[in-house]
């Protein structure tokens, strides 16, 4: 990876074989590659060099936000006050939620009144001392705090891929209410494009592989900003919708919180049920707990050298996952079972597969019965479950989740 600093991008030039970027600065000049990633934020001058709209609503609500950490009595719960009993009536009372995240770190989001009056650092500070002090009923240790103001916008960019050129995270969504963190969806947004364009990259263009980044990311984010508005007049205890969506008071800060966590509606990833990379007519397809589409469970997997694994650990790496559930396995050691059984002709089909691919072998998995076949995509979600090793099935599907044979760069041309 090579980094520029103090240059910015002012010109995309794209061809069938590749695409040239020219910045200007210091040290300005032109750039090749096959492909280019838009992530540079809201205001991605790549979206505006590509003419792309980014409709949508500024300023849904405003939200003092802190990040320090500290002990509070809650580990792994978000936390969430309508009117903090430490406050007195009024705008100040505004509603406080706790998020915790990795290493002690919790994130805190007051929301701040209607308006655009100044919010201080100092009123910020003063503002944490006082939360973390009615939490804990006295001081709180802290250390490395910071106080920014978060404006949430709601925006969706109209196209995530013009040709080679791709929007991703801020540049292509802009949402933030209710723990729907803009963060997460540009995390999902890498892990859905990277394997993709490594895929382009070693083995030729897959256009359908290539449009599926929009198809099956714009939709999610749609939906999950079509939710955070239907839920905003619930949990903001306003009239809107609480006519016609039934559930109480408790239920609609259990949807907030669970929000924060990355859970339910308005937190938990999105599923890619009808991604164009789904396979179509597979006659040995059953159904377990996971859908297809949907993320998979983090079980304790066996790995081929031997070692026992979570299954997300063996994500990012650009192969697909076969995963065997194999009741009994995890008792005996690897080389006591990996030539008994189906094993061998497992393992010959995965050989077989049009992508490289990795076979592992779990214990257990929810909802499916022994000698369950579960193909995973590079980024996680579940692609097909088989009722016992079916070669041609499991090919089939395998090329499906890769967009269907690799075209020349010919035929592919420029989209």
């Amino acid at each position: 990876m090579k980094v520029a600093p103090d240059n910015r991008l002012d010109s995309i030039e794209q061809e069938p074989s590749g695409i040239t970027a020219h910045t200007r600065g210091p040290n300005g000049t032109w750039w090749r590659g096959s492909h280019l990633v838009g992530c540079d934020g809201p205001r991605s001058t790549v979206r505006k060099l590509l003419d792309i709209r980014f409709p949508g609503r500024t300023a849904v609500e405003r939200h003092a936000v802190a990040a320090l950490r500290t002990e509070l009595p809650w580990p792994d719960q978000a936390l969430l006050h309508r009117v903090p009993p430490w406050r007195t009536s009024g705008p100040s009372a505004a509603e406080v939620t706790g998020r915790p995240l990795p290493d002690g770190v919790w994130r805190l989001d007051w929301l701040l009144p209607p308006g655009k009056d100044l919010v201080t650092p100092e009123l910020l500070l003063a503002r944490i001392r006082e939360t973390l002090a009615g939490w804990t009923e006295g001081p709180t240790r802290r250390t490395n705090c910071s106080t920014p103001v978060c404006i949430v916008h709601h925006r969706l960019a109209r196209r995530w891929r013009v040709g080679r050129v791709f929007l991703a995270g801020d540049a292509a969504h802009l949402l933030g209410a209710l723990g729907t963190q803009g963060l997460d969806e540009g995390l999902r947004d890498a892990d859905n494009l990277a394997w993709k364009l490594a895929l382009a990259w070693h083995h030729g263009p897959h256009e359908t592989l290539l449009d599926s980044y929009q198809e099956e990311r714009r939709s999610v984010v749609a939906a999950r900003l079509r939710a955070a508005d239907q839920a905003l007049p619930l949990v903001r205890g306003g009239a809107g919708l609480r006519a016609v969506v039934p559930g109480s008071t408790r239920n609609h800060d259990v949807l907030l919180t669970d929000g924060h966590l990355g859970r339910g509606a308005l937190g938990a990833p999105g599923a890619y049920a009808d991604s164009p990379l789904a396979p179509l007519h597979i006659e040995a397809e059953i159904p377990v707990d996971t859908p297809p589409g949907a993320p998979v469970a983090d079980v304790r997997v066996t790995a081929e050298d031997g070692a026992f694994v979570r299954l997300r650990d063996r994500l990012g790496r650009g192969s697909l996952l076969v995963v065997l559930v194999a009741p009994g396995t995890g008792v005996w050691e690897r080389k006591h079972w990996v030539t008994a059984g189906i094993m061998p002709r497992l393992a010959a089909a995965v050989t077989a597969l049009p992508h490289p691919a990795e076979l592992l072998v779990a214990e257990s998995y929810p909802g499916a019965a022994a000698h369950t076949v579960l193909l995973v995509r590079p980024d996680g979600h579940l692609v097909t479950a088989l009722s016992g090793v079916r070669p041609a099935d499991l090919y089939t599907a395998a090329e499906a989740t890769l967009g269907g044979p690799a075209r020349t760069e010919a035929t592919a041309g420029s989209r």
